[in-house]
């Protein structure tokens, strides 16, 4: 083999070379030698100047973008979460009541907040603060590290003021070392009550705490939320950011009505003063009432030292109105007549204890209703006692409040969070004749759950009073007290009790829907709705269109589902007078009506499955709402709804909401 002889390798790798087949490493590669690849000369006649001068600025952009932006990104981010893991721990050491860990969180958060700073301006992201793109988002990020220093220190002086009473409450003063308290029990409505009782002194030292949190809303204040996206990764941003700026900023405000409120919660729940007495009612948001839902069942109950102390007491509603039936004296007669909407469409001859909330006033139904309720007390009605106070509260509390205090078993079945609500309703869609007595599980089910934060572990009450305020909140629970006008006073101010807003800086539109077809199929039924706000001539103009569309029932849920009938109600601001009604099947005599300031127009629409129907109001605003170049509108949430969206154009621009609980917007006129 000519290999193997003398020259014979160089001669082969000669001829190798002169054709270029392969390296001189002997890889096969068709790509040609580095040199040749960056040839500036041949790039430059491929491309041009012009070409060669833009991939020369992509390239030097490419480096600057990587160097003050995408490195000081990662750095930036990591601190993010630190931060967020300083929050989590923040809530742990909460969770489990243990007080020296939560000051060690508070120390290591305002640390890592302070060093956020530093990461910000030396890590490389110091250059935005001149530059006219970044400058303004700089001025944010300064407002935010600020806001969260304050509002550690701020948490800090919250922990001294309370420091006193924590062993009361339950928590942990040292690392490692169990509560002994003897005069606390274990479970979760213990450990509530003990707050309950330690509120008055608290509030006395509050003002360095509400001072703290006002500069805290000083400092959001400045920022500018709509530069920035309604959520990031699934976490809503716009809408914290306004809420900040809605609440924190008047703290100030706010701080007199915290203080009060912390002394008037203790003497409602019976603390170093007399039992009170309490109603509740259950509101069925399937078969949706202007309060928030057809009155199903009531219960009632004592309270002393802000613990369930006797006499707890279920019926369904239905018991009210048999109980004033099979009476005839002049305590409980003559029945009241319905009004017109009830008469023509729910086909009553007369109104009964279980239809009085007709008005969407909470307080306003409630009065009426007690009419019921002492004529039932006259006729003998076991649980038709005294009251201080009425509650209110929807399927959607029992699902909420059954995730904290686990499952609860009425009658040999399970009750948990994603059963009670469908199973319940089977019962509620029984015929009137079986309803009686039926309807009174549901109250049973709630008894067993109260019942059931005796059971539940302590270090569970900052879970139960976050699901408590965020569902009153939303109005899934309302409530209304019958022999306190300050704290009355109170909970209409904060929204809490369902009453008509008394709004008078813009304009107003509650759309309260009334379900006239005694079925559950607002389990359905979605609503959107749009206003347009115009001139017209010499007048402005308010057009709210209400689009109904009529989905397909969830598994399981395919029995519940017929004919929707809604009687639904615009209220507007006093002064607005009806121009004209589109797409409604009728008209009563109770269609238009003032209540509580405001005023309303109504139509009815009737809806099979599977179907859309629309029904608009056009009315004239008083020309005041639109003067000094804004406009404002105060959207109010009807109780029982979910998210219903609404769209809202004025000149050309808008902007939507769907509603969680009410929500003011504001537009400039200019």
């Amino acid at each position: 083999m000519s290999f193997w002889k003398p020259g014979g390798f160089d001669s082969i790798l000669k001829k190798f070379k002169k054709e270029k087949s392969y390296s001189t490493t002997s890889v096969p590669s068709s790509r040609p030698p580095l040199k040749e690849r960056f040839d500036l000369q041949k790039l430059k006649a491929k491309l041009g100047v012009p070409g060669l001068i833009v991939v020369s600025v992509f390239a030097i952009l490419s480096i600057v973008f990587l160097f003050m932006v995408v490195r000081p990104s990662y750095k930036v981010f990591a601190q993010v979460k630190v931060i967020n893991e300083d929050v989590r721990l923040f809530e742990e050491a909460l969770k489990n009541q243990d007080l020296e860990a939560v000051k060690g969180t508070l120390e290591k958060g305002k640390n890592d907040i302070a060093y956020f700073r530093d990461v910000r301006d030396k890590g490389g992201f110091g250059w935005t603060r001149n530059f006219a793109f970044t400058k303004d988002y700089y001025s944010d990020s300064e407002h935010f590290i600020n806001a969260g220093l304050i509002l550690v220190d701020g948490l800090s002086e919250f922990v001294v003021v309370v420091d006193p009473f924590t062993e009361a409450a339950g928590f942990k003063k040292k690392v490692n070392v169990e509560v002994v308290d003897p005069n606390a029990g274990s479970g979760l409505a213990e450990a509530i009550a003990a707050w309950v009782r330690v509120m008055p002194e608290v509030a006395d030292k509050m003002d360095g705490v509400i001072e703290k949190i006002d500069m805290v809303g000083e400092e959001v204040s400045s920022v500018d939320p709509n530069r920035y996206p309604e959520s990031l990764s699934g976490f809503p941003i716009k809408s914290n950011i306004e809420a900040a700026q809605q609440y924190l900023a008047r703290a100030s405000e706010f701080g007199p009505d915290i203080k009060a409120a912390l002394t008037i919660i203790p003497p409602m729940l019976g603390v170093g003063g007399a039992e009170k007495r309490y109603a509740i009612i259950m509101q069925n948001e399937a078969e949706i009432r202007a309060t928030g839902g057809f009155w199903t069942s009531f219960a009632t109950f004592k309270v002393k030292n802000a613990t369930l102390s006797s006499d707890f007491t279920t019926n369904d509603m239905y018991s009210i109105d048999l109980y004033i039936s099979y009476t005839d004296t002049p305590w409980t007669q003559p029945w009241p007549l319905p009004t017109a909407p009830y008469r023509d469409f729910l086909k009553v001859e007369h109104t009964w204890g279980r239809d009085a909330n007709f008005s969407p006033d909470y307080p306003t139904s409630v009065d009426y209703w007690l009419t019921f309720y002492q004529k039932a007390a006259y006729a003998g009605h076991p649980s038709a006692k005294p009251l201080n106070g009425v509650f209110a509260m929807d399927t959607k509390v029992l699902s909420e409040l059954l995730k904290v205090t686990g499952p609860v078993s009425v009658n040999g079945f399970t009750y948990d969070s994603e059963s009670v609500v469908l199973e319940l309703e089977k019962l509620a869609s029984l015929t009137l004749a079986e309803q009686a007595g039926r309807k009174k599980v549901l109250g049973d089910v709630m008894e067993e759950m109260l019942f059931n934060m005796y059971r539940s572990e302590r270090n569970l009450w900052p879970k139960f009073i976050e699901t408590a305020v965020r569902l009153a909140i939303e109005k899934d629970i309302l409530v209304y007290v019958l022999d306190d006008p300050k704290a009355q006073e109170l909970l209409d101010k904060y929204n809490f009790s369902g009453r008509i807003i008394n709004t008078n800086t813009g304009d107003y539109s509650y759309v309260v829907s009334t379900n006239l077809a005694g079925d559950k199929t607002n389990f359905f039924v979605n609503k959107a709705v749009d206003h347009k706000i115009f001139k017209e001539s010499d007048r402005w103009v308010h057009e709210v269109t209400i689009d109904y569309s009529y989905g397909q029932p969830k598994p399981g849920y395919e029995a519940f589902a017929n004919t929707y009938r809604d009687w639904v109600r615009v209220y507007a601001p006093a002064g607005s007078t009806l121009i004209s009604l589109e797409g409604s099947d009728a008209t009563t005599s109770e269609d238009l009506g003032e209540e509580r300031g405001k005023v309303y127009f109504a139509g009815h629409i009737t809806l099979p499955p599977n179907e859309q129907r629309t029904i608009k109001f056009k009315y004239e605003i008083p020309a005041s709402l639109t003067a000094n170049g804004t406009y404002k509108l105060y959207l109010q949430k009807q109780p029982g709804t979910l998210m219903d969206k609404h769209t809202v154009t004025i000149n050309g621009k808008t902007q939507t909401a769907e509603l969680v609980t009410d929500k003011e917007l504001t537009f400039s006129l200019k």
